[in-house]
């Protein structure tokens, strides 16, 4: 999968967030309304 088309769920406790992009996801970690705490996946993510 490719980065452009690459869509990245957030998950906290009892929480799901998403899909965000990765300049999203990025963005949102530079802000610090994520945090590296954070779980994320995205399609094809192995465990």
């Amino acid at each position: 999968m490719t980065a452009y088309l690459m869509q990245i769920y957030i998950a906290r406790p009892d929480q799901t967030h998403g899909p965000y992009t990765i300049a999203e996801t990025n963005a949102y970690l530079a802000t610090g309304h994520l945090s590296l705490q954070d779980l994320a996946w995205f399609e094809g993510c192995v465990d």
